[in-house]
């Protein structure tokens, strides 16, 4: 990571500078996704790896479920923490969604959950150190590119040092922005929620 992430402001949301991720692989993905889709209200699952600070990357898992399902995102978690073999690769998350999303083709489409989980794992980071930071994803070449937006006189140290913090490698690079990123702000994915968990 360099000093040059966190520049003050930009005229416009072209100019922001872009932080490519390079994630690690988590363990587990399989059996998280097999103990969730076992669940008589779950009918969907698609479990990837979440930037951590401390394990580099820990298995999460985003679902679909039936109409009317009373489960819970905790009660989902602590459902596969029983049916997963091996407890590091339970997920440590669950989020539900209206629908996972898939390719052209139907396929299952994993680097838009990647995206939306990393700027999940930006945000908490860098939660607490102002208002006005804003993290932003797109997926770019097959990667997923963050882009930070933070004030002119927001403490660019204590952002960069809370970045720093992640074991996963950061590839930096300073230009414009992905075309979905520069334009309006882009629609997150639909989040659900049940029995009151998100």
């Amino acid at each position: 990571m360099t000093e040059d992430l966190l520049w003050p402001t930009y005229a416009t949301p072209a100019d922001l500078p872009a932080i490519e991720a390079v994630p690690l692989e988590a363990r587990g993905l399989p059996e998280s996704t097999y103990a969730l889709l076992a669940h008589p209200q779950v009918t969907a699952a698609g479990a990837i790896g979440r930037p951590d600070v401390h394990a580099g990357e820990v298995p999460v898992a985003y679902v679909t479920l039936v109409a009317g399902a009373t489960v819970t995102e905790a009660e989902l978690c602590a459902w596969a923490a029983e049916r997963v073999p091996e407890r590091a690769a339970a997920p440590k998350a669950v989020t539900v969604l209206d629908a996972l999303p898939v390719t052209a083709v139907g396929k299952p489409y994993k680097l838009a959950l990647r995206a939306d989980v990393t700027r999940r794992a930006l945000a908490e980071a860098l939660a607490g150190l102002g208002e006005d930071i804003e993290v932003q994803t797109a997926i770019e070449d097959g990667a997923v590119v963050a882009a930070i937006t933070i004030a002119a006189d927001a403490n660019q140290a204590a952002v960069k040092a809370r970045l720093d913090q992640f074991v996963v490698s950061w590839s930096l690079a300073v230009r414009p922005l992905p075309r979905e990123l520069a334009g309006p702000r882009p629609g997150e994915l639909a989040h659900t929620t049940s029995g009151g968990s998100r």
